[in-house]
């Protein structure tokens, strides 16, 4: 659902700006789990790996085209 949202236009122009800056620990955290699901996530990894830097504006737009989006 995520990259659906983001990918179009109009929309992902206006969400990307809220998540990277309203991302909550909890989500963080509910993604991190997605990542590594069926395992968990390995000790220490939210802390030491930089999740922020995936954060940024032009990552999720980065990421989001390497999706198929805009």
């Amino acid at each position: 659902m995520f990259y659906k949202l983001t990918s179009y236009p109009p929309l992902g122009w206006l969400i990307i700006p809220f998540l990277s800056a309203f991302a909550t620990e909890n989500a963080i955290n509910q993604s991190l789990a997605e990542v590594f699901e069926p395992q968990a996530t390995p000790k220490g990894y939210r802390e030491n790996v930089g999740v922020e830097l995936v954060l940024r504006r032009k990552t999720i737009r980065s990421n989001t085209r390497q999706k198929g989006g805009f």
